[in-house]
């Protein structure tokens, strides 16, 4: 039986192994990220290791733009529904 993580390299990354497909073990990193609120309920930034976000509005309706040029709005609707929106910006 393996342990369900383990530290990894040198560098302090950790992995989750679990078992692939065909049995065999396979790892899932960890991710992380960062949510900083600048306006409570209006304004945040999210920060990760891939880049940043912010995103406008409150949890029913917003807008987000990332640092990689990607834009989202989203609305959420009574009964568990939603509508999301993405684009990208053209060069």
């Amino acid at each position: 039986m393996t342990r369900p993580w383990h530290a990894g390299d040198a560098d302090g990354a950790r992995a989750v192994h679990h078992r692939g497909r065909r049995g065999q073990e396979a790892e899932m990193p960890f991710h992380y990220h960062k949510r900083i609120t600048l306006i409570p309920k209006l304004l945040h930034v999210t920060i990760s290791r891939h880049g940043w976000s912010w995103s406008l509005g409150s949890r029913r309706a917003h807008v987000t733009r990332d640092s990689h040029g990607r834009r989202s709005a989203a609305v959420r609707l009574p009964g568990g529904f939603s509508l999301r929106r993405d684009s990208r910006r053209h060069h």
